[in-house]
């Protein structure tokens, strides 16, 4: 959700970044060792690796890079392009696997490029930990009772503890657990108010079950990509800055209530 790149990919960042040095370099030595290194199928010489990690990216050959001259700024364009359109294709696959993500936009998801809920939070404290109870929820890591009894083969019941109505998953909790109803009014009130002025009554009706009002909250990128209503980045901020504030009164509200109960 941060736009990362794995630690793999940094080091290939370096790696690329030194073979380019030595290809400018001035130094016959230099020169030299390119030419010579170039030419030894050795698997464990820099030269080697560096020949895997081009093609690995699609990138020109060792040969073609020598010849070329790249400019420091233009290859660190090209390569930090390449490893970018790379691991986002693998982060996209890797995250069609993932059941636990079926609230996050993951066709949104690209390396280099914050998610929507980390992209607009305020640099303070409170807003950074409301953030993170967001960004668990988006990713299905945040723990509610149906995931322990998943968890527990269903040793445990799934039942809400606190209203006892249904099975505790995430669109109960946001939507429906009467315990949690006074943290869930103003702020649900808030979105309904921001939907209906940008795109009026009909826009909050197309929203307004249970599993739709639950993507809207959870990550709205989803609201936009699945057609439901046509959110500007500036909706988009909007309605994330009210829903993250939601979510951390649920989240505050349950844990709450859970110490009461000494659940």
């Amino acid at each position: 959700m941060l736009g990362a790149l794995p630690v793999e990919a940094e080091l290939h960042k370096r790696q690329l970044s030194l073979l380019q040095s030595i290809v400018n370099s001035k130094n016959p030595t230099m020169k030299e060792l390119l030419s010579r290194q170039a030419n030894i199928n050795n698997q464990n010489s820099f030269f080697s690796k560096v020949k895997r990690t081009l093609a690995q990216y699609e990138l020109p050959t060792l040969k073609e890079v020598s010849n070329s001259k790249y400019t420091k700024v233009r290859w660190k364009h090209i390569s930090k392009a390449a490893i970018a359109s790379y691991w986002t294709e693998e982060l996209l696959i890797d995250a069609e696997d993932k059941s636990t993500l079926i609230n996050c936009n993951i066709n949104s998801m690209r390396i280099g490029k914050t998610h929507m809920v980390w992209d607009s939070v305020m640099s303070n404290t409170t807003d950074v930990k409301r953030g993170i109870i967001k960004a668990r929820m988006i990713t299905g890591t945040y723990t509610l009772q149906s995931n322990k009894a998943k968890f527990n083969k269903y040793e445990i019941n799934a039942t809400c503890p606190l209203c006892r109505l249904e099975a505790e998953d995430i669109t109960h909790m946001i939507t429906r657990c009467t315990a949690l109803h006074n943290s869930r009014l103003a702020n649900v009130k808030n979105i309904r108010q921001y939907i209906t002025e940008q795109f009026g009554e009909d826009g909050w009706t197309s929203v307004s079950s249970r599993r739709d009002l639950t993507t809207l909250i959870i990550d709205c990128g989803m609201t936009k990509q699945q057609g439901t209503l046509p959110l500007t980045t500036v909706d988009m901020k909007a309605i994330e800055s009210i829903s993250r504030r939601l979510c951390y009164q649920l989240h505050v509200n349950r844990l709450q209530k859970h110490k009461q109960l000494n659940i």
